[in-house]
Parts: C-alpha cells; sequence; structure tokens
C-alpha cells in the first residue's frame, strides 16, 4: 500500500467514527427526547401507582405525569385530548374499555414482544383478553377475578357455616340469609342476582354463568350468540332464567328488585348476604366499613362439574395510535409487567399478577389470598366480546325484559341477535 492509499485509509476511518459519533449523539439525543417525559392516564387511584412509576423514573430518569380520571368521563375526555393533539403517551384502563376503543389505539409492536414470547410469560386469561388474531393489544398489568363477598355475621345468624359452593347450594343459601317483610319489601337480601339495572356487572355475571356451561357472548367473527357455538338458546334461556328468577316475585328464588341500591351499597350496610364481584374490591370494603365481617370465596361452579371455570378482567396498558412517544410508551408497558414493578403494584392493590413465573413468588405468597388468586387467575376463562359496548347494552335489554315478564327468554335472546345483526353490518 503506497502512502497515498495509506491517507485516505486514515481519512476514510476518521471520517467513519466522525459519522458515528454524530449518529450516536443524535440517537441519545433523540431517545432523550422521546423518553424524558411520559404522560399516563388511567382510571386507577393515583396513590396505587405512585410507588411504580415512582421507581421506573428512579432506573430510567424518566419523568411519568400521571392523571386519573373517572370512568364516566375517561372516553370523552381522551377523544377530544387527541383530536387537538394533546393526548396522552400511555393509557392504562380495564379490558372491556380496550377492546371497546380499538380503533384509537395501537397494537403492540412485533419488536417489543412476539405473540408467542407474550404466551409463555403471562396467563392464559391475558392471552384470551389482549390477543386477537396475532395482534397483541395491551400489557396486562394485573388480573382481576370475580369472586364470592360473604357476610359473616349474617351467615353466622343463618345458622349457615360456610359459603356455597355452586349454583344450587347458592340458591338455597339466599333463601336461608333473606328477609323479605310486609308488603314484599327486601329487608334483607339473600344474594344480588337478577337485575342489570341496578347490578352494574350483570354482564360480568352472565359471562361466568355461559363459560361454565360451555357457552360465549360471540362466535369469533362477532356475531352474538349467548349460547354455544350453532346452539339452539337452550343454555342462553337457561342462564337468563335462572339469573332473573332472583328478581321475580312469583318465584321461590326471589331476593332482588329495582327499589334495592347497588350490591356494593348493600353489602357495605350490612344488608345483603352474598355478593358476586371483582376482588379489587376488597381495599373499598375495608376503607368504608372497617367494621363488617365478611370474606371472600370461589364464585359458585356448576354442580358436580369436572373442573372449575372462573372469570376475570384485568387492567391493560396500552398506547394511543397518536401518541408523540409510541416506543417509548410501550418500553415504559413492558416495564411495568416486570416482576420489580408487579411486586411493588400489587403492595397497593387486591389483584394477581399475570405473569405465570410470579404465581408462585415467595415475596407475594406474604399476602395469604395468593393461593385462592392463582387458583382463580389459573382457570380463568376469556369470553368472545369485541363489540363490548354493544354487547354490554344488549344483555342488559335481554335481563331487564325476562326480569318484567314481557318476553320469554328464548325471545330476548332472539330478539338481541336481529339488533347486533342490523347494528354490526352498518359497521
Amino acid at each position: 500500500m503506497n502512502k497515498v492509499q495509506v491517507v485516505i485509509v486514515v481519512v476514510s476511518i476518521i471520517l467513519a467514527i466522525g459519522a458515528v459519533f454524530v449518529f450516536t449523539s443524535s440517537t441519545s439525543k433523540d431517545r432523550q427526547t422521546s423518553t424524558g417525559q411520559l404522560t399516563v392516564w388511567g382510571t386507577l387511584p393515583n396513590d396505587s401507582l405512585k410507588p411504580t412509576f415512582q421507581e421506573y423514573s428512579r432506573e430510567t430518569k424518566t419523568t411519568i405525569s400521571y392523571v386519573e380520571i373517572s370512568e364516566r368521563d375517561f372516553t370523552e375526555r381522551l377523544l377530544k385530548a387527541i383530536a387537538t393533539d394533546t393526548g396522552p403517551d400511555v393509557v392504562i384502563q380495564r379490558a372491556d374499555w380496550i377492546k371497546s376503543n380499538r380503533s384509537i389505539l395501537s397494537p403492540v409492536p412485533s419488536t417489543v414482544i412476539s405473540v408467542r414470547d407474550y404466551q409463555n410469560a403471562f396467563v392464559d386469561i391475558a392471552s384470551a383478553i389482549f390477543i386477537e388474531g396475532n395482534s397483541i393489544w395491551a400489557f396486562p398489568m394485573s388480573i382481576d377475578p370475580l369472586v364470592l363477598y360473604w357476610n359473616k355475621d349474617l351467615f353466622n345468624s343463618a345458622s349457615v357455616p360456610l359459603p356455597p359452593k355452586d349454583w344450587d347450594e347458592a340458591l338455597t343459601v339466599s333463601n336461608q340469609l333473606k328477609k323479605i317483610g310486609d308488603g314484599g319489601v327486601i329487608e334483607r337480601a339473600g344474594i344480588a342476582l337478577g337485575r342489570a339495572r341496578n347490578i352494574p356487572i350483570a354482564k360480568d355475571i352472565l359471562s361466568l354463568l355461559l363459560l361454565q356451561l360451555g357457552g360465549d357472548i360471540e362466535d369469533r367473527a362477532g356475531k352474538f350468540l349467548f349460547d354455544k357455538q350453532g346452539g339452539t338458546d337452550q343454555i342462553g334461556a337457561q342462564i337468563l332464567k335462572f339469573y332473573t328468577d332472583f328478581s321475580r316475585g312469583g318465584t321461590g328464588a326471589y331476593t332482588w328488585n329495582t327499589n334495592l341500591p347497588e350490591p356494593r351499597d348493600l353489602f357495605l350496610q350490612g344488608k345483603l348476604g352474598m355478593m358476586i364481584d371483582f376482588i379489587s374490591y376488597m381495599p373499598t370494603v375495608k376503607l368504608k366499613n372497617p367494621h363488617i365481617s365478611y370474606d371472600v370465596a370461589r364464585p359458585p361452579q356448576v354442580a358436580q362439574a369436572e373442573f372449575p371455570i372462573y372469570y376475570a378482567s384485568a387492567e391493560g396498558i396500552v398506547v394511543p395510535r397518536k401518541s408523540k412517544n409510541g416506543l417509548a410508551g410501550w418500553s415504559f408497558a413492558n416495564w411495568l409487567t416486570s416482576p420489580t414493578a408487579v411486586k411493588i403494584h400489587l403492595k397497593s392493590r387486591a389483584a394477581g399478577p399475570a405473569r405465570r413465573d410470579l404465581l408462585n413468588d415467595a415475596e407475594l405468597a406474604k399476602n395469604n389470598l395468593l393461593p385462592l388468586l392463582r387458583e382463580l387467575t389459573l382457570n380463568s376463562r376469556g369470553i368472545h366480546d369485541i363489540y363490548s359496548d354493544d354487547n354490554t347494552q344488549l344483555m342488559r335489554e335481554m335481563v331487564e325484559g325476562v326480569a318484567d315478564d314481557r318476553v320469554t327468554p328464548s325471545f330476548a335472546i332472539g330478539n338481541a341477535r336481529l339488533k347486533s345483526q342490523a347494528t354490526r353490518e352498518k359497521k
């Protein structure tokens, strides 16, 4: 190699190093700009998330700005913010909200995590809720299964030692606990079942019953079923009749009507023996009525079922399509499901870990609810609910129509299918 060639090689190396330096500096600057601050919106209390966010800020030097918004106002405020280009980078919301708002959300990039790795890392119910086709729509922050809340004082006074294990026992125990006064006034309810108007999670309870009997809300294409795939309304009609009998005065199951407050309020007053609700409500019970003697148990099953089937929701971490810090947002969402973050978060919440490797964690096992949460989480099934908002309204109308004796269960289901078909063909 002559002197000229040597000079050319040396100059080329110097220029290459300079280019790498400039590129690296530019990339670092861009990364700092995109991850230096993230805005997060959610409905969870700020206090329950603050310790987790502080740990992320400590590790990454990223400032997390969290905005707590009520469930009632959340969607309207988010849509307005997106329209004015002032929306959040990340959203933390319940699964049903995420399902209903996919049009404004982005799927998780495959470079962040693959479907296979996601399924291996998280419990089956997380995949059932948040994976649609080959797209992942959220990272699961925690799993929130349905449980049976039971008032120990009312059970003791009625000489009932244990909560019911199946739905037949639930009916029997409800009749033992209820107290109906003059004129049919319900002075004490046995169990909160039978209506949708004053039972906010009626759809979730009906979903539990559907899953246990092998049914579903929709088929995989989003067609409204409320029955088994290819069924003849027998399962759906059976469920509607069983559920609404608890609010129909002419039945032996009668224990609920629309004059009663919502189950949570009645339970806190000590006038409700049993209610089915999400386990995440437990801290609120202790906060609002620290003197109530109660516990939680597995929700009732079908009598003599071969294996248990439970139902759960989840908090999901998602990134809006118009997020200005999309990749940084997904990186943050991924971190929120790390063992470190999950352990911090669950210290302030009654919920189960979505990560498989934490279901036997020694630190989390200090919570005496972990064995129950482990069983419920691993045995929870997913429901098909693409048109979540539409399905909620259809199921409310079915329940109220049957409970008021305006329609039969089979007619209610058939009418709901016709309405859903007309609505979904327009979308």
